[in-house]
């Protein structure tokens, strides 16, 4: 179907005006009423130069000349009226020209011929034209004004239609910022859910904890609450993880929830910290005796034993609490006291339950002030190395194990039983175990360079510093700063960094052997692992722990375990080093079961930089 490409304005005016459209028929129109004009005219001129005539009878009526010619003059103006209303200018021009055209011819009857019925022909087309000049100037204005009025419609009727669209436009982005605004409300509720509950256990995350905490000592300070925070940890569960896996590790902790919140009070809260530590909000009026019960509930549940993906196994919990406001007035405090209570119960064996105690207190103010001194020692010159030799069963040096050693200031010689733990557990180990490598590496280095003496170096290696992602780097670093040998360093794990990760732990390991360092694996048979585990291991030495060793003395049956130990792991192309060994006959037995290497007092005790420059001339002299 075809568009009308007619203006919306020429519509309207020719249906309000009726002006007749540019067709054949509207130009012989405009002929037929010039011609029409032109015939009354002459009609006119002829009745007006018949003097003879004076009257007419039509019907037997007489009508006299001059009444005729009115009645004809007035056709006139009425053509000339129809030619303006019907064609507008250009009728307009025609029908002044044909005026003044009959008026002109009028006055030539009049004064040339003295035709004095040819007056009134000369007046009235003159006032015709008049006349019909006031029509087409009305006229013009009445279309100027229908123009405008159909450009104000045209205008409105476009401006209703952008409103309409509009309207639609604004209905449709309203509808779509509805949607927006609840999705955005559905993911302020989800993001607000993520922020304070934990995603695997849907139990309240710290940041809860600790606001709930904050409200009820706020509302205390004016009512009394009764009120205890609990620090709640699964024992040897990063041992599950291993084993078992991540997953299996969060069915356990997803289940070990629903347990324990069958158990849990209406006003009480029970959260997730993180990892495998839980922390309980008790919020009802309980003496410590009825806390005990009210945790051993949560304890013999934990217990129970636990069926992921058809494998059952049993694991403990250790709990500490304490109570507000006996042992903390804000919930920093609070925590930090539960928190202490809870390693207590771990010291002593795990699986317990422990009530904070003053004395706890000054237990981490002695802690606390132990690890700043620790921190601070090798800055004040206070570590330093000691080298224990490690010799052949004919007494020929292998090389030396570095140990370092800590002397105090203030405290005098530390036990390294006593600060190295805490230096694992504060993560100190990392640059402590730096400047170990660094320093040991530097000292055989100077003693290879002066006395040609190369020996091996063996150096302890904690998980801590194995799981940290710069170890690798730092060794590769130190071993191209001292220019130390890679085959000639030692490194001695035990079996405890596998727990962390053994993938993770193994892949490090073998990136060591790349680039030419040595694995040894210490305090072997004190660990949970077996010889079975040794072939997944990359480690070139075992060493048998000391309490192997000490039962060679003895009639005990542990005496023939360690020649058996010794055999079975030369099968795997891995040298055997004896720790700890004191006496001839230690030496004879393992002597006589081909032991590669021994370490102990028998041979050697723990040396001093002096001491080993003594041995490596020595040793060059011979």
């Amino acid at each position: 179907m075809k568009k009308d490409k007619t203006s919306f304005i020429d519509r309207y005016l020719k249906k309000k005006i009726n002006s007749p459209q540019n067709n054949l028929w509207a130009n012989i129109k405009y002929i037929g009423l010039i011609i029409l004009y032109l015939i009354i005219q002459i009609t006119a001129i002829n009745l007006s130069n018949n003097r003879d005539i004076i009257t007419y009878t039509v019907f037997d009526i007489s009508i006299s000349r001059s009444g005729i010619t009115g009645v004809i003059v007035q056709l006139l103006t009425i053509v000339s009226i129809k030619l303006v209303l019907d064609f507008t200018k250009k009728g307009y021009i025609a029908a002044l020209l044909l005026n003044i055209y009959s008026s002109f011819i009028s006055a030539v009857g009049f004064f040339i011929y003295r035709n004095v019925d040819s007056a009134p022909g000369i007046v009235i087309p003159l006032i015709c034209c008049f006349i019909i000049s006031i029509i087409y100037h009305y006229y013009q204005q009445a279309y100027n004004m229908y123009e405008e009025e159909a450009r104000e419609k045209q205008e409105l009727t476009r401006l209703y239609k952008d409103v309409e669209l509009a309207k639609e436009e604004l209905t449709k982005k309203n509808k779509t910022l509805m949607e927006y605004n609840n999705l955005m409300m559905e993911n302020e509720k989800k993001l607000n859910h993520l922020a304070f509950f934990d995603m695997l256990t849907d139990l309240p995350n710290r940041k809860m904890i600790i606001s709930r905490l904050n409200c009820l000592i706020d509302r205390a300070n004016d009512n009394p609450t009764d009120l205890a925070v609990v620090f709640i940890d699964l024992d040897n569960f990063k041992r599950v993880n291993d084993t078992m896996g991540h997953h299996s590790g969060d069915l356990l902790l997803q289940s070990a929830t629903s347990r324990m919140k069958t158990l849990i009070k209406p006003n009480d809260m029970l959260g997730r910290l993180g990892g495998d530590e839980f922390a309980l909000i008790i919020q009802q009026p309980l003496s410590d005796e009825e806390i005990f019960e009210y945790l051993t509930l949560l304890k013999n549940v934990i217990e129970q034993p636990f069926t992921i993906e058809k494998n059952e196994f049993t694991i403990t919990a250790s709990f500490g609490f304490a109570v507000f406001p006996e042992d903390g007035k804000n919930s920093i405090d609070l925590l930090k006291c539960a928190d202490t209570a809870m390693y207590k119960a771990k010291e002593q064996g795990k699986n317990n339950i422990v009530r904070f105690s003053k004395e706890m207190n000054e237990e981490i103010t002695r802690r606390m002030e132990f690890e700043n001194k620790m921190m601070s020692a090798i800055q004040k010159d206070e570590m330093y190395l000691v080298f224990q030799p490690q010799y052949s069963t004919d007494k020929e040096l292998r090389g030396f194990e570095a140990l370092v050693r800590w002397k105090s200031a203030e405290l005098g010689v530390v036990n390294p039983l006593d600060f190295i733990p805490i230096a694992e557990e504060t993560k100190y180990i990392i640059p402590l175990g730096e400047w170990i490598l660094k320093t040991a590496c530097n000292i055989f280095m100077k003693l290879r360079n002066e006395l040609e003496c190369e020996m091996m170096l063996s150096i302890n290696i904690s998980s801590v510093q194995i799981m940290d992602p710069s170890f690798l780097d730092m060794v590769k670093k130190i071993l191209e700063q001292t220019n130390f040998p890679p085959n000639l360093l030692e490194f001695e794990i035990t079996e405890s960094v596998f727990i962390s990760s053994m993938d993770y732990v193994i892949d490090i390991l073998n990136k060591l052997k790349k680039i030419g360092v040595k694995i040894a694996l210490d305090d072997f048979g004190t660990g949970y692992s077996s010889l079975n585990y040794l072939q997944m291991l990359p480690i070139d030495t075992l060493k048998i722990d000391k309490s192997f060793v000490d039962n060679i003395n003895s009639e005990n049956a542990r005496k023939q375990i360690v020649g058996p130990i010794i055999s079975l792991v030369h099968q795997m192309n891995i040298s055997v080093i004896a720790e700890g060994v004191e006496t001839e006959e230690q030496l004879k037995y393992l002597r006589n079961h081909k032991c590669d290497f021994i370490q102990g007092y028998l041979f050697g005790k723990p040396l001093t930089n002096e001491d080993l420059y003594n041995i490596c001339n020595v040793k060059k002299d011979t």
